[in-house]
């Protein structure tokens, strides 16, 4: 199985079709739009270029250490979904407390969360990763929430972003991630849509483990399957909204961007 295929940026959605979304999740719906911080970071992707040196260390580094960590190793290809505005207007009601980010990466989504809470720990399974982690300032650990508890919980709130696609074991990370919530706790879940998963042992992409249940070619059926999937495990919903998940390009192409849904859920 090889990596979701990302197509070049031609738009950015953030509306839906309420109908298909359904009288449960309509009303839960928050509409986002393209702020001066997203319009930002698309400009300055745009017109940013890395060498051909640094192309040629990635093509060289890739096969042993995997496309995550050789991307972190070198800092290229920086993600953004949502800025801190937008993250302020969709979690108002429950920000604050302790944060652990599940899967963070290099941390360019968790920059932008972490301002709404009082303290923040991040993890990762990539060295590479967790060290840029560590260099903006953050606590971070070197974990695999699916085989080890989280850190020095209970969290107020944690949260899987675009994770649950991209690891062996996202039933038992999901489950790993509500028992790491305080009581009435707040969990974050974000996924590109329509679900697409694979998982990446090293530089291989292998299919996971275990699957979500998620079946639907659409993001508004998609959507609310990943919703139904979270009350299964005993999670109230509390709104969801649409975003488009951005990252850096590369020689061929300066944007990329996947269809993301976001779901706010507290522990019942």
């Amino acid at each position: 199985m090889t990596a979701r295929t990302v197509a070049p940026v031609t738009k950015l959605c953030y509306a839906v079709d309420e109908d298909r979304l359904g009288a449960l999740l309509a009303p839960l719906f928050v509409t986002l739009d393209a702020d001066e911080d997203t319009m930002a970071f698309v400009a300055d992707e745009r017109v940013r270029r890395h060498g051909r040196i640094r192309w040629a260390v990635r093509a060289l580094v890739r096969p042993v250490l995997g496309a995550f960590s050789a991307n972190a190793l070198l800092d290229i290809y920086p993600l953004f979904m949502l800025s801190q505005a937008q993250w302020a207007t969709l979690l108002a009601p429950y920000a604050g407390g302790r944060l652990l980010d599940v899967g963070a990466a290099a941390g360019h989504v968790t920059s932008r969360l972490a301002p709404l809470y009082d303290d923040v720990t991040a993890t990762d399974v990539s060295r590479p990763m967790v060290r840029r982690l560590r260099a903006r300032g953050m606590r971070a650990a070197v974990l695999d929430l699916s085989t080890h508890a989280a850190p020095e919980g209970p969290y107020d709130t944690v949260a899987l972003l675009n994770v649950l696609d991209r690891c062996a074991r996202p039933q038992t990370m999901l489950r790993a991630a509500i028992d790491a919530l305080a009581s009435s706790g707040t969990l974050v879940v974000s996924m590109p849509l329509p679900y697409d998963p694979c998982w990446y042992d090293g530089p291989v992409s292998r299919d996971p483990v275990e699957r979500l249940g998620l079946r639907a070619t659409d993001w508004e059926h998609s959507a609310a399957e990943l919703a139904d999937t979270l009350e299964h495990h005993g999670l109230h919903i509390e709104a969801i909204t649409r975003a488009p998940y951005l990252s850096g390009g590369d020689r061929h192409h300066p944007l990329y961007v996947l269809d993301a849904v976001i779901i706010v859920a507290t522990r019942t």
